[in-house]
């Protein structure tokens, strides 16, 4: 995960904000308790299953669909 990315992900937070918050221990704290919470429970929130699917140049010329690559942008909170 590209710690630098200004990429906003399908909940509104980029990789910049949650390094920031990371900081807090009152934040990890929480985060923490969700993902125990989620995981006891064997949860998944609807969120958290959503990707944002973009399309990116191979090259600088795009005449073609073949001549492009999708990327998937998924819940950063996802990935931790």
């Amino acid at each position: 995960m590209n710690k630098n990315s200004k990429s906003i992900d399908t909940v509104g937070l980029n990789t910049k904000m949650i390094s920031i918050a990371m900081q807090s221990e009152k934040f990890l704290i929480s985060l923490t308790n969700m993902y125990n919470y989620l995981i006891n429970f064997g949860y998944v929130p609807e969120q958290f299953k959503v990707s944002r699917i973009v399309v990116l140049p191979k090259s600088s010329n795009v005449s073609t669909p073949a001549s492009t690559r999708p990327i998937a942008i998924q819940p950063i909170l996802t990935k931790y």
